[in-house]
């Protein structure tokens, strides 16, 4: 048995009076680094999609920062749909059939993906014994603060075999992504934990309160959905 532990921002921060007087000051300059989730070894089923981490560090997009442009069997571009699941963690959907080919800025191919005509059966819906706040929605947060919370899921079982992720989002017709969590065989839960911190110091998912209703879904490597889960959550205990 397992379970999956992130500790995600962890930056304490204690506003006062001269803090909610203060502007945040600007970002500096991030590179953006993408990432390749999908395996380039099998077949894209029809409704398949690119997994792709996208990540920053110091610096700026025109020195160096990777810039992918997808291109059908063609050669010319398509425009992915890009989804946010939440941990850095994107889907891309890029309409039409045939092979798709990844360039980078400068041209030069970063992957071929091989798709294919046929639909495929997703995986199972997650079976959630429960999900766990330690945060009411009636706390007051501090002067352009974001509350944290200590979240925890306990699974009914282990994940289906083909499972990378488990993706947590509220529900509705444009979901607010939360969670996107590695999967392992053996796990049977998952948790976060995020303090206090201010508005303008970006990172972590959005305060998961008591009462919140979302959504999970397993996502596989190929960017295949599983049915969704309903979800309440609770006090934790």
């Amino acid at each position: 048995m397992a379970r999956i532990v992130v500790p995600l921002l962890v930056v304490l921060t204690v506003l006062g009076a001269a803090d909610r007087a203060r502007a945040c000051p600007a970002a500096p300059p991030q590179a953006t680094r993408l990432e390749l989730l999908t395996p380039t070894s099998t077949v894209l089923p029809a409704d398949g999609a690119l997994l792709v981490r996208r990540t920053s560090e110091p610096g700026a997009d025109d020195q160096g920062g990777d810039r992918w442009q997808v291109r059908g069997a063609d050669g010319a571009p398509i425009e992915p749909q890009v989804e946010s699941l939440g941990d850095q963690l994107e889907r891309w959907t890029v309409a039409g059939t045939g092979d798709l080919t990844i360039v980078d800025g400068a041209g030069a191919t970063v992957a071929t993906i091989h798709r294919g005509a046929a639909r495929s059966r997703p995986p199972a819906a997650p079976r959630i014994r429960s999900i766990t706040s330690t945060t009411l929605r009636q706390t007051l947060a501090p002067p352009q603060g974001i509350l944290g919370a200590v979240v925890e899921v306990d699974l009914r079982g282990h994940p289906p075999a083909a499972a990378r992720f488990l993706v947590i989002r509220s529900r509705g017709a444009s979901p607010r992504p939360y969670f996107a969590w590695t999967t392992t065989p053996d796990a049977d839960g998952f948790g976060s934990a995020t303090t206090t911190r201010k508005s303008c110091s970006g990172g972590g998912p959005p305060t998961t309160f008591i009462g919140d209703r979302l959504t999970a879904r397993w996502i596989d490597a190929l960017g295949r959905w599983s049915r969704p889960t309903q979800l309440v959550v609770r006090a934790a205990r």
